[in-house]
Formats: structure tokens, C-alpha cells, sequence
């Protein structure tokens, strides 16, 4: 072996090629070269402080961003109440002004309103979602401009609506 490092060092090594003679003493010394390739095989993937420092960084993500998620519960049911609320508003309103008209047509279609919870009959339907809604009574003086209702939802969420009477 040492006869082929030689040969192959005089042939193709000049004093610029810095480069091969690394390869020739690899040869040269087999023991070595197998070290070499030992350790290289050692060298893929990752450390255990890259891994611990990755499951460092997403349990602090995961305990900054869950509470966000949690809250994003009440805040769905928040909006939901929010919606019919308005929903009972707008019905409301457009009830009042259908009944003021005084067409037979338009009173046929609309309901008298004196108390909060008779809003409820003027959303399509005559109905509530379901889902654990109610309204709370509050009397209407009829022809009144509005009166404030509150509306109770899953949560329990509340939200106040505007309620107008007339008969």
C-alpha cells in the first residue's frame, strides 16, 4: 500500500495541489480514513440542544397563545347574542313602522308590541334561536319611541336591544 501512495504522490501531486496530498494520507492510512467516515456518520441530524431548544420554543408559543384561544369562546357567544340582539332591534323597527303605515296589508302582516318579550314575535319566524336565548320583560308604553330590552344568551351573554311599542 505504501508502494501505491508513493507511485500515485509522484504522478499526480505537484507543490501546488495542497488539496491531495489529505487524500493520499487518508489512503495512506486506512485506520484513519475509517475514523473519518465514522464520524461522519455521526454528524447527521440534530443535537439534543437544538430538540430541547425546539420544545423549549413552542411550549412558550403554545402558553402565550392558548389563553387567546380559550377567550375566543365567551367572545363567539358574545357575538352570537350581539347578532339576534340586533336582528331584534331591526324587526322591531321595521314592525313599528309597517303598523304605522295602518294599511289592512301591513297590519295583517306585523304585531302589536307592548312588553320586551313580544319583540320576539316580530322576527321571522315569531321565534328566537335556539340555543338558550330569552328576553327580559320590560313593559313598552305603546307608540313610544324605544325602550331598552335586554337579551340573554349562552354564557351567559347579554346584550341590549331596542324595543319598539305600539299597538
Amino acid at each position: 500500500m505504501a508502494f501505491i501512495a508513493a507511485f500515485l504522490s509522484s504522478v499526480f501531486l505537484s507543490k501546488s495541489d495542497k488539496h491531495l496530498p489529505t487524500l493520499i494520507f487518508l489512503d495512506q492510512q486506512s485506520n484513519l480514513a475509517n475514523t473519518s467516515e465514522s464520524y461522519m456518520k455521526q454528524q447527521s441530524g440534530f443535537t439534543l440542544i437544538e430538540l430541547v431548544m425546539v420544545i423549549v420554543i413552542i411550549g412558550v408559543l403554545s402558553a402565550v397563545a392558548l389563553p387567546k384561544f380559550i377567550s375566543l369562546k365567551g367572545d363567539a357567544q358574545q357575538a352570537a347574542v350581539d347578532g339576534v340582539a340586533g336582528a331584534l332591534s331591526s324587526a322591531s323597527a321595521i314592525n313599528y313602522g309597517s303598523r304605522k303605515i295602518g294599511s289592512t296589508s301591513a297590519l295583517a302582516a306585523t304585531v302589536a308590541v307592548t312588553n320586551c318579550t313580544g319583540v320576539e314575535a316580530t322576527l321571522q319566524g315569531g321565534l328566537l334561536p335556539t340555543g338558550g336565548f330569552s328576553i327580559g320583560a320590560a313593559a313598552i308604553a305603546a307608540d313610544a319611541t324605544s325602550a331598552a330590552c335586554v337579551l340573554t344568551g349562552p354564557g351567559p351573554k347579554t346584550a341590549t336591544f331596542t324595543g319598539h311599542g305600539i299597538l
